[in-house]
């Protein structure tokens, strides 16, 4: 594949974002998305993302949450991370508050992609070292830098299938 992918965009990462609870952090999130032009319906695309989350919440735990829809309604493969101030509750798996969400909206036909991505996005989350850091982060430069090392990793596994 010689086509790089763009997973993560400078206008779709934010650091220190405040929400209240689990519903307005994923409105908020899909409104980006669809302000950027990755989607072709806002509320549809919501709605799977929720009945998504109402089967099984996607806080993965460790304060971390990966929604994620895949949908016709999408245009291509984009994420949208958020860093917020405060943890949340997203009923998470270990029943810790969630401070680092990255919601990802798929194609239906690219979802190779959004698997790679999220592959390569627990395995650096699966280290201490980098959840430390990650939480430690004010600077949206330092977030945006450690989510476009992770969307090169996804190129290079891209270009080796």
């Amino acid at each position: 594949m010689n086509n790089k992918v763009r997973l993560f965009e400078p206008e779709l990462i934010f650091c220190g974002i405040e929400v209240k609870d689990k519903v307005e952090c994923l409105e908020r999130m899909v409104s980006y998305l669809a302000e950027n032009g990755i989607l072709q319906d806002k509320k549809a695309f919501l709605d799977v993302v929720l009945e998504r989350e109402a089967i099984m919440s996607t806080g993965i735990g460790r304060n971390i949450a990966l929604p994620h829809g895949r949908s016709y309604l999408v245009s291509t493969v984009r994420s949208v991370v958020f860093l917020l101030k405060e943890g949340i509750d997203f009923q998470a798996v270990d029943e810790q508050s969630v401070r680092f969400i990255v919601l990802t909206a798929s194609p239906e036909k690219e979802s190779h992609i959004y698997m790679l991505m999220l592959k390569r996005l627990t395995e650096h989350l699966r280290q201490s070292q980098n959840r430390e850091h990650l939480f430690a982060i004010t600077d949206k430069q330092e977030l945006i830098k450690i989510m476009k090392g992770i969307e090169n990793e996804v190129n290079k596994d891209l270009a080796d299938m």
